[in-house]
């Protein structure tokens, strides 16, 4: 019922209809809820169902006007100055006036001070007592006892009540200020990773983990983290929030990381792992359908058919407007790596240097780490043995390091010629990689090379053989 319902709406709102505003508006009266899912389905007849709603004449519910001018300034960030006008004492006013106290309250990190009281002094003289009672509890909220104060002096017996219920409990005051500080730098911190400022994001999540240790802030942290090119340290973050509290956010997080990277064992293992303790989360599931589609299994059906059971409104609305038919790119720096890779192998080393220096413009822990590992491998091929041993043990204590600096040793040995000292290498690497699960065929045939250099005829033809079974 509600699929269809919705279906109409977005149906008549891409119409030639005269009155599609008004009669979409008069259907969200009863489902106000679904005023944000057409904004977010068509963005532009959204903003002006948006504009309708607020500055139209028809006769238009409070409780719509309210969440109209909410997702005006959300979805479309259109300055609220402009319409907050507490002077006027029309209903429709009040209500604008009440969404414009809802975005003060939800943003307040983007307001100063003296703003935020203007607004809120507008709202406490009005003559609309609801429009009051909302003024004074986000000022109290806020600010603390002074708006209180105001309020025992109401002349509205229901807002005085109200206040002196609240005005001795201080200490609960104060916890929910702190609490709001909190929230509203953790929606600044979502904010900003969403619209793209990764940077500004990090420093919202940082600014909550100076003050508490909050494991939401910890998982956004992580999430900025890896969009600016360190997943390391993004990996780490979210490994021990996954130790410690086991919450869905870190896990989703975790799983959409492996998406970035391009490793979907990985990101399908995270998704598994978060299904068994939250087997009825709507995310994970259509998220694990989206997962087995993208590598071609089957089963993906299931999974989507398990969203529906769980919610059908939202499946229809991912299925519409989410899901993703083409295997999403990796994180771009991959594709930079990649074509480094592919230039030194063919000894096209000016144009790899090129490449490397755009990668280090990135200015990231990951990116100067995987930079630095890049320019070794250059000065090897280039035969500047002593420049690359120099810069190899420079990163060997880096925590950011890519886990290649064994690679690094075995090719500069390969090349000097060193060829037993390669093959302690090239043992540490086989080692490493058999604890990992990591291919090993490679390997083998290097380890089979470097034993034919020195003689030990029998041990290569071993190796080459363990190289066949691994094919």
């Amino acid at each position: 019922e509600y699929s269809i319902l919705l279906e109409n709406m977005d149906i008549i709102l891409k119409s030639e209809l005269k009155d599609k505003y008004y009669i979409v508006a008069r259907m969200l009266e009863r489902n106000k809820s679904f005023l944000e899912i057409l904004v977010n389905k068509n963005k532009k007849n959204g903003y002006e169902l948006l504009e309708f709603i607020i500055k139209g004449k028809n006769k238009i519910n409070g409780g719509l006007i309210r969440k109209a001018v909410y997702l005006m300034y959300k979805k479309f960030n259109k300055s609220i100055i402009k319409i907050y006008e507490p002077e006027k004492r029309d209903k429709k006013s009040v209500y604008i006036n009440m969404g414009i106290l809802d975005i003060i309250r939800e943003n307040i990190e983007y307001f100063d001070e003296k703003t935020i009281k203007e607004f809120i002094i507008g709202a406490i003289k009005h003559g609309n007592a609801k429009l009051r009672m909302l003024g004074y509890r986000y000022g109290s909220e806020i600010f603390g006892s002074e708006f209180l104060r105001k309020a025992l002096k109401d002349s509205s017996k229901s807002i005085r009540k109200w206040a002196e219920k609240f005005v001795n409990d201080e200490k609960s005051r104060k916890n929910k200020r702190k609490s709001m500080k909190t929230d509203s730098l953790i929606r600044m911190s979502i904010k900003y990773f969403e619209s793209g400022e990764y940077k500004k994001s990090l420093e919202c999540a940082e600014r909550v983990l100076e003050k508490e240790d909050n494991t939401l802030a910890k998982v956004i942290k992580a999430e900025a983290l890896w969009k600016l090119g360190d997943f390391v340290k993004a990996e780490a973050i979210l490994d021990e929030v996954l130790q410690k509290d086991d919450i869905l956010d870190a896990y989703i997080a975790k799983a959409a990381l492996y998406i970035d990277l391009g490793d979907f064992k990985e990101a399908l293992k995270t998704v598994d792992k978060g299904l068994k303790k939250y087997p009825e989360n709507f995310h994970l599931n259509i998220l694990k359908a989206q997962i087995l589609y993208w590598t071609g299994e089957n089963e993906y059906k299931r999974y989507i058919e398990r969203a529906k059971e769980i919610d059908s409104l939202r499946t229809e609305v991912f299925m519409d407007s989410f899901w993703i038919y083409d295997i999403p790119p990796t994180h771009p720096i991959f594709s930079r790596i990649n074509d480094a890779f592919k230039l030194l192998m063919e000894r096209n080393y000016t144009a790899a240097e090129g490449i490397i220096k755009d990668i280090e413009l990135l200015d990231t822990p990951y990116s100067n780490s995987i930079s630095r590992e890049l320019k070794i491998l250059l000065l090897i091929r280039k035969k500047k043995f002593e420049d690359a041993e120099k810069l190899l043990r420079s990163v060997e204590e880096n925590e950011n390091s890519l886990g290649i600096r064994d690679i690094l040793w075995m090719e500069l040995e390969m090349e000097r010629k060193n060829y037993e000292k390669a093959i302690i290498y090239a043992d540490r690497i086989i080692n490493s990689a058999k604890k990992k699960g990591f291919p090993l065929r490679d390997i083998y045939l290097i380890k089979s090379f470097l034993l034919e250099k020195i003689g030990r005829y029998q041990e290569a033809k071993y190796y080459r053989k363990l190289a066949e079974e691994e094919s």
